[in-house]
């Protein structure tokens, strides 16, 4: 299991830093997820020792709003930026 800091390479190469982590009802641990050099986020669990991107869009924003309660003191306002820009992103795409 993830903490909090803990940096992370994915498939593809990219390196991303644990900005948070918390239990959702379905008892999946989520993972928010920013890019080490750069501006993405993803949300994330785990499933057999990997992490999987979640796709769903009403999942990624009941998560975000969860996400920001928990963490509302420790999130700058450059990545609350991130993080509507990511959800902005995945409504257009979906």
């Amino acid at each position: 299991m993830l903490d909090s800091r803990d940096v992370v390479t994915l498939d593809n190469n990219v390196d991303y830093v644990v900005v948070s982590k918390l239990q959702y009802e379905d008892g999946k641990t989520y993972y928010y997820l920013l890019e080490v050099n750069g501006t993405n986020v993803l949300i994330c669990y785990e499933r057999d020792e990997e992490l999987v991107e979640v796709k769903d869009k009403d999942l990624n924003s009941t998560l975000i709003d969860l996400f920001a309660k928990q963490e509302v003191g420790n999130l700058t306002p450059e990545e609350r930026e991130i993080v509507e820009g990511y959800l902005k992103d995945l409504n257009n795409i979906q």
